[in-house]
């Protein structure tokens, strides 16, 4: 209903913009959790109520089944792969997914600062395991990334830069300023 009553107010008192002004406007979210059932609720929710209201889909940039943070929550919270596959799909109906990565240098370390991949650890050979093997998880399961990608922690370098360009990603919404994320 309220979605009703906003297409109606926004049909009737539309805002213009300068026909030279071309304005794209999206929501981009880093989905890390939708293993658990009160985040993939609100987050579908919102996707499906965006979509519905504005004709666009946001985007989800989205961890892999075999990322080890995501198997980690799974198993926290009693999903199988085959059901965050399906969460997956389900939310791909109502967005547009990307490719989240995150990245260790010992997947077994998942909350250890020192295994998380940034500007001051890195490793070629974990990172192309771990990228390759959510690639192939994204193909497995039928998962469309559209070439866009978003990075954990906001973890980019050169290596990651040319793998990402190597796999035909086309959009990337990793980058911030701050330091710290470097």
């Amino acid at each position: 209903m309220k979605n009703a009553i906003k297409r109606v107010l926004y049909h009737f008192r539309p805002y213009l913009l300068p026909p030279s002004m071309i304005v794209n406007l999206s929501y981009i979210f880093h989905t890390e959790q939708i293993f658990d059932a009160k985040i993939f609720e609100k987050l579908i929710r919102f996707c499906r109520s965006y979509y519905a209201l504005t004709g666009k889909k946001p985007i989800c940039t989205l961890m892999s089944g075999v990322n080890a943070r995501v198997i980690k929550g799974c198993h926290e919270h009693g999903v199988t792969e085959d059901e965050y596959a399906t969460r997956a799909r389900l939310l791909a109906e109502v967005s547009t997914l990307g490719y989240h990565g995150h990245y260790w240098i010992d997947p077994r370390f998942t909350e250890d600062r020192d295994s998380q991949m940034r500007g001051t650890n890195f490793s070629l050979d974990a990172f192309l395991h771990q990228f390759n093997a959510d690639l192939s998880w994204f193909q497995k399961n039928g998962l469309d990334h559209h070439g866009l990608y978003a990075a954990g922690w906001w973890f980019m370098n050169e290596a990651v830069m040319a793998q990402l360009i190597e796999s035909k990603f086309h959009a990337d919404f990793s980058f911030s300023q701050a330091s710290y994320f470097t």
